[in-house]
């Protein structure tokens, strides 16, 4: 077996299903262990690390809802895969609302099962600083736990130091001492000093469990994490029960305190308190990340974004996306309604059902009405995503906007030191309520220079956007400041506080600099490709004059001709752009439509059938056998020739 192989905890009741999994996965080389019910289970996690739980859901006793909340009590992130024969699409919610990660129905799909575990397989791994890539097991990504108090029960000096290290890499103020008795005397007399308790469960005098007793009896504020070798199934739940934040195996306590203390932390954070708030931004910012982030392997310029979280679930969400190498983006600013457990699983169906539409429903509108069209066959009815749509076409300075529920953009446009502002309402109804297609709004804006766009969430006011955007107005007339969206966000949230999340999107005109390219656009016809290829060979001749063109003409005219039936489909209205650029002998033609792209692989695959050249279709034989190179970037198709 391979030294790297998953390792997968089966917890199921009946021992058929449990041998019937272990021999399946087994034989694709994983490693098995099996628990018989949901106290073994929670035996076994406090004691072993796994990649994946396989749950079977319906036991006795401790079924496998109830199993899947105690292992996340724990602070395990370990991946939950619910197995089960309940396949309504409300029980499928009822296993997300518990903490499981994945929904595999029964009877077992061997096929099903494991393109999951492959997905879940080296999670932890990645994520593991014991890995043998890395040699200082705590430095990569240690978390940051800066103003918060936590103190230290245990005995033993030697972990007592080890653990005080570990700790204080993390950035927390550190007290110890050595038994529950000192604790709790120290407490008293500075209840409101600390934050947190690690503590080993056996201490002399009064030990961990008494206290987690005391002190969530006394000082309710203060998270408890308790840590041992080992724990009995009974033990632990009596410490779920008396309300512990955190356990923690000792034989993994350098590798998982952080992550534990990280969610314990985030959960605990209280809705109305903006100091409180501080203290846990860094968890929160983590998971939002991945719903707020730039589409492009390097932001640009143009684009700026910030977000603060209040909610430890739900929230909002912006993506952005380059569409070709024209100049073409896409932007997606979007609010779930709630914040629980619920609305973090529409966030992730939201996020999925965008990356697989977005490239071919780039039109605002379209995309909108093909979103709602997949919410609506959730039935979840009490559930529904605010959204702005945006296209920009920065080539042009043009944008197109649609919104669903959410405010409108606020425009700013500088004149020398003056700011002067427009706003458009927004509005339409949000997405997943009606089967409605004609319900959104729309608007076509032309973004000049020295203008920015601004989106935001329905967590921000429009006046109070207005109003801290002058009273800043240094940040957008220093030339030098290109990203302000947090320092506004941050001043917006001094002023005026934060009851909801919020989402600051900005988009700044482009000011059109030389390239030292040549360019043309022209709309989607045979009439205009001619044209095209006219002017092509006329800034070739100009300027390598004494080249052979024919074949050179021949694969330009196909890479054309793909832009205007596959990439534009014909639409007349779509354009199609054109740049050359010359390099000595060297030349670069980058062909742009509105279209998804296609993978350049397969289509040359595909091109072996065709007979001869097939003039006037894909052409990527006739391209592929006269360019030197061809790259293809979403709706950009990249010539490269080398002239002899």
């Amino acid at each position: 077996m391979k030294e790297n192989s998953p390792s997968i905890l089966i917890v199921d009741d009946n021992p058929f299903n449990r041998e019937m999994l272990g021999d399946i996965l087994k034989s694709k080389g994983c490693k098995v262990d099996k628990a018989n019910n949901g106290k073994e289970a929670l035996d076994r996690v406090s004691t072993s690390s796994y990649n994946i739980i396989i749950m079977d859901m319906l036991m006795p006793g401790l079924d496998g809802f109830e199993t899947t909340r105690q292992i996340r009590k724990m602070g395990l992130q370990t991946p939950v895969i619910a197995h089960t024969s309940m396949s309504m699409k409300k029980d499928r919610r009822r296993c997300m609302e518990a903490g499981c990660d994945e929904f595999l129905p029964k009877p077992i799909d061997t096929k099903k099962l494991m393109e999951l575990i492959n997905k879940f397989a080296h999670t932890d791994e990645k994520k593991d600083p014991q890995s043998s890539q890395s040699q200082h097991v705590h430095q990569p990504d240690v978390p940051s736990f800066n103003g918060l108090h936590v103190l230290l029960i245990e005995e033993d000096k030697s972990v007592r130091q080890l653990y005080i290290d570990v700790l204080q890499r993390m950035e927390f103020t550190v007290t110890f001492v050595s038994n529950g008795n000192d604790a709790l005397n120290e407490l008293e007399k500075t209840p409101k000093k600390f934050d947190l308790i690690v503590s080993n469960m056996f201490t002399s005098g009064i030990d961990g469990l008494g206290v987690l007793n005391t002190t969530k009896r006394e000082h309710p504020h203060i998270l408890v994490f308790i840590y041992a070798a080992k724990f009995d199934p009974e033990t632990l739940q009596l410490m779920l029960q008396l309300g512990a934040d955190g356990i923690i195996p000792q034989s993994d306590f350098e590798n998982s305190i952080g992550n534990i203390l990280q969610a314990a932390i985030s959960q605990s954070s209280h809705h109305d308190s903006r100091t409180s708030h501080a203290h846990t931004a860094f968890q929160v910012r983590k998971s939002q990340a991945r719903l707020t982030q730039f589409g492009c392997s390097k932001p640009c310029e143009f684009i700026d974004m910030a977000f603060s979280t209040l909610h430890d679930a739900g929230g909002d969400m912006a993506q952005c996306r380059h569409f070709n190498k024209s100049g073409r983006c896409g932007v997606v600013l979007a609010d779930v309604s709630g914040h629980d457990i619920l609305s973090s699983y529409i966030s992730a169906v939201f996020l999925g059902i965008l990356s697989s539409v977005w490239n071919t429903h780039q039109e605002p509108l379209s995309l909108l009405r093909t979103i709602n069209a997949e919410l609506l066959k959730m039935e979840e009815v009490n559930y529904h995503v605010c959204t702005t749509v945006l296209l920009w076409d920065q080539k042009r300075s043009r944008l197109e906007i649609a919104t669903a529920g959410n405010p409108g953009p606020l425009i700013m446009k500088q004149k020398g030191s003056h700011l002067e502002f427009e706003h458009s309402e927004g509005g339409g109804i949000c997405l997943g309520l009606l089967d409605r297609d004609d319900l959104y709004t729309t608007q076509k804006i032309d973004l000049s220079d020295q203008s920015r766009l601004y989106l935001f969430s329905d967590g921000m006011s429009t006046k109070k956007l207005k109003t801290t955007i002058q009273q800043n107005q240094n940040l957008i007339i220093d030339s030098k400041n290109k990203k302000t969206c947090r320092k506004l966000l941050d001043a917006y949230m001094d002023r005026w506080s934060q009851d909801d999340d919020m989402i600051l999107l900005s988009l700044k005109s482009t000011v059109k600099n030389s390239d030292k390219g040549f360019h043309y656009s022209f709309h989607s016809d045979y009439t205009e490709v001619d044209n095209a290829c006219k002017w092509v060979s006329e800034q070739i001749f100009k300027n390598m004059p004494h080249i052979e063109m024919d074949m050179l003409m021949l694969s330009i005219r196909e890479a054309l001709l793909n832009a205007v039936e596959h990439g534009n489909n014909y639409n007349v209205h779509a354009l199609v752009d054109v740049s050359l650029f010359f390099n000595g002998t060297k030349l670069q033609v980058d062909i742009s439509d509105q279209g998804s792209g296609f993978n350049l692989n397969e289509k040359l695959i595909d091109s072996q059938n065709e007979s001869g050249f097939q003039v006037g279709k894909r052409g990527l034989k006739i391209i592929h056998a006269f360019a030197d190179k061809i790259e293809i970037n979403g709706g950009t198709t990249r010539l490269f020739f080398e002239m002899v």
